[in-house]
């Protein structure tokens, strides 16, 4: 287990911390995406994301999921890299 020189685990907030902007980055990119945004990011057409907002909302719902889980591991990524290079300074 990973703790800091304060003998708080910090580490357990930092997870929390990470889970609140996973679910902040999800939030944002769902409202803040222009549909013409996410149908060239997801490689469809704009009328196909129009379509599946009335007929298939549970499939929107999981793209922006998966959106915001990819930028969510790639912060965490880079969050583990400075824990492991801060926990080996010691």
């Amino acid at each position: 287990m990973l703790y800091f020189k304060n003998g708080n685990y910090s580490f357990f907030l930092e997870i929390l911390v990470n889970i609140f902007l996973f679910v902040k980055q999800y939030l944002y990119e769902s409202e803040t995406m222009t549909k013409k945004e996410l149908a060239n990011r997801i490689n469809v057409d704009p009328k196909t994301l129009k379509n599946w907002e009335s007929s298939k909302p549970e499939l929107l719902k999981l793209i922006y999921l998966g959106l915001a889980t990819e930028e969510h591991v790639k912060e965490t990524e880079k969050y583990i890299k400075t824990i492991k290079e801060l926990h080996e300074s010691k």
